[in-house]
């Protein structure tokens, strides 16, 4: 997606905008559009990332291996359009 593309989605959006109106130049200019399958994972739990995901647009569903059992479709959360993972 092109730069023009992500400024006109970060000027549209009031939260994305205010999430983003001071920080500073060196971690905007690596802003990337990502566009991920339904069902794909992003994250795996337990790992370190030096990253974020603004979700423009769409739901995530986020699931946390329980303490006592093996069931990773342990539900957690759901966020919806405009929200920080």
């Amino acid at each position: 997606m092109t730069l023009h593309k992500i400024i006109e989605i970060i000027e549209n959006n009031h939260e994305i905008y205010e999430l983003l109106k001071y920080c500073p130049y060196e971690i905007l200019r690596h802003l990337e559009m990502c566009v991920h399958p339904k069902g794909s994972v992003v994250f795996n739990q337990g790992e370190v990332y030096d990253y974020l995901y603004i979700l423009v647009d769409g739901l995530v569903d986020i699931y946390k291996l329980a303490e006592n059992t093996r069931d990773f479709r342990h539900e957690m959360n759901r966020l919806r359009t405009r929200r920080v993972f």
